[in-house]
């Protein structure tokens, strides 16, 4: 015969057995033993759990750091490229304003060669440029790898005139 669960006074056999267990094992317990273990397992919980949220709380802030870092590497070498590959843009603008002023022509060669050199001393990331015309005249300044700079003049192909030049952008 089934009995009815819903019986006042029905326990389950398996709750009856815990129970019937436990009472066993605590009366065998020590009461020192039975106030310490709990105050322990309280402790341990706390610590670890103290530790995990330490340990997620130093991911996050490694993470933040991290992204920190990367922001503002990019922004530096943005900021660097952006000046770099503008420098170039400046100078062809300043000759083309230069020349259609006719301060910047091959009557006088040494003039233009002086203002070429002057755009390369202030333009440092630019390490040549030069002017040509249509009738084959080239102007060429170029800064060489020890810092010293270059002139070739072409005013009659094939024909050119290669100068040392001074730091202060005169001929040698």
């Amino acid at each position: 015969r089934l009995s009815n669960p819903h019986r006042v006074g029905y326990r389950p056999m398996l709750i009856r057995f815990f129970k019937n267990s436990s009472a066993q094992f605590l009366h065998h317990v020590p009461l020192r033993r039975a106030i310490i273990i709990p105050f322990v397992l309280q402790i341990c919980a706390t610590f670890g759990i103290t530790a995990y949220l330490s340990w997620r709380n130093g991911q996050r802030a490694v993470l933040d750091v991290a992204n920190q870092l990367r922001n503002e590497v990019t922004d530096r070498v943005t900021m660097h490229l952006d000046n770099f590959l503008e420098q170039p843009h400046l100078i062809a603008k300043i000759i083309s304003k230069e020349t259609r002023r006719d301060k910047l022509n091959f009557t006088d060669l040494q003039e233009a060669e002086y203002t070429l050199w002057q755009l390369l001393d202030i333009f440092n990331s630019v390490h040549a440029t030069y002017i040509a015309n249509e009738d084959g005249k080239f102007i060429y300044v170029k800064q060489n790898k020890d810092g010293s700079f270059n002139s070739r003049i072409v005013q009659q192909s094939p024909e050119r005139s290669i100068y040392q030049l001074t730091p202060t952008g005169e001929r040698q």
